[in-house]
């Protein structure tokens, strides 16, 4: 596993791993900001494009993740394609950062997140009642697979005749990632949102009429 993971974050489109020219005396690392500050990962690789603010020389180094990214008269991006199965689900969270560019060393900080899924279906069970249920899961790295999500909040909203999105309430998925509401109300279009935490990506379910 540990060769594989090393191949994590590999350079594309011709940005290969190279030293920059001449950089500034070694100092104490200032903050600095990189884009983008997060990627999530469902079960394919993905492309992610890094850039350095105010910078035009640079190399990007996530060494827990085994990320490095540069850029230099050379070359026109610095594209990195992360893999989800090079990568642990602990992997997913906050890592730091280290950036080295003409005026020497800044540091700054990136999150892996791993994608979520979610789904909404509103039923209507009589007497003037709905019900909205649904499932969220979230990708497993290095298998993909999806996995239930439970104990997570999800907020359940309505859009009312002026196109507003409104909180009709918020439920607790269970063990097996499942929600339900119900909910006195007229025929409407509902969803769910799943806001996210520090290791999954938030999710908003398509529309669901009921």
């Amino acid at each position: 596993m540990k060769s594989l993971r090393l191949l994590a974050g590999t350079v594309v489109a011709g940005a290969a791993l190279a030293l920059l020219g001449p950089i500034a005396p070694a100092q104490a690392a200032s903050s600095c900001t990189i884009t983008p500050t997060s990627a999530t990962l469902y079960t394919k690789a993905k492309n992610v494009k890094f850039g350095v603010a105010g910078s035009t020389e640079w190399m990007i180094e996530i060494s827990d993740l085994f990320v490095f990214a540069v850029k230099d008269p050379d070359y026109s991006a610095a594209i990195v394609q992360m893999s989800p199965k090079f990568y642990l689900n602990s992997d997913a969270g906050l890592h730091a950062v280290k950036v080295t560019r003409g005026t020497g060393e800044c540091s700054t900080s990136f999150r892996l997140l791993r994608g979520s899924v979610l789904s909404a279906k509103a039923t209507n069970i009589g007497n003037g009642k709905r019900t909205v249920t649904g499932t969220l899961k979230r990708v497993n790295f290095g298998y993909g697979t999806y996995s239930a999500v439970s104990g997570q909040k999800v907020r359940i909203e309505y859009k009312t005749t002026t196109g507003q999105w409104v909180s009709a309430g918020t439920v607790t998925t269970a063990k097996n990632g499942t929600f339900k509401l119900t909910k006195k109300s007229a025929k409407r279009q509902w969803r769910a949102v799943f806001g996210g935490t520090s290791t999954t990506a938030t999710r908003t379910s398509a529309v669901t009429a009921g």
